[in-house]
């Protein structure tokens, strides 16, 4: 069974991604393109947090109608983000807007072209969870979530900038 980083630590992935589906999805821990996950969010209603959806980082999230449903984010256990290479930022936007705007709380996974040094980033803005490409060097990519010490910009994860911070101490 493939590994993903969590919360800093490697586990198992108990998440399986599909492309397409036509029927309604078994309750058995699936994720589904944002298209397909609407669809069955419209005609079968929420699925009690074992089914999720994906969407390329070149997607807006906004345009959505889902998503408007504060019910259809609470439903859901896991929103995942493709990365489609390691030199797109759209997939941090998206996971801002996810996490500030519309108030997701549940698991927010980054897949696809990352690498190690954008984790700290990618964490700053949301995610939680990553699914690396080289999952020999889940430590090594662990590690990365701590290379910084502080950062001076607001962000999902610090809502104060440091000079802020720095004031209330």
């Amino acid at each position: 069974m493939a590994l993903v980083l969590k919360n800093g630590i490697a586990v198992e992935d108990n998440w399986h991604f599909i492309d397409t589906c036509d029927e309604p999805v078994p309750n058995d821990f699936y994720v589904l393109p944002l298209a397909v996950w609407q669809h069955q969010f419209e005609t079968h209603g929420p699925s009690d947090g074992t089914h999720g959806f994906w969407i390329n980082s070149d997607e807006d999230i906004s345009n959505c109608s889902a998503i408007q449903c504060s019910k259809a984010l609470e439903a859901e256990s896991i929103i995942a983000i493709k990365f489609s290479n390691f030199t797109d930022g759209r997939g941090f936007s998206t996971a801002r807007l996810l996490r500030e705007r519309y108030h997701y709380q549940g698991e927010l996974r980054a897949f696809g072209h990352i690498i190690r040094d954008q984790l700290f980033m990618l964490q700053r803005c949301g995610f939680d969870a990553f699914a690396l490409a080289e999952q020999d060097n889940l430590q090594s990519a662990s590690s990365a979530l701590s290379d910084f010490s502080n950062a001076y910009q607001v962000a999902v994860d610090q809502p104060l900038p440091l000079f802020r911070r720095r004031d209330s101490n």
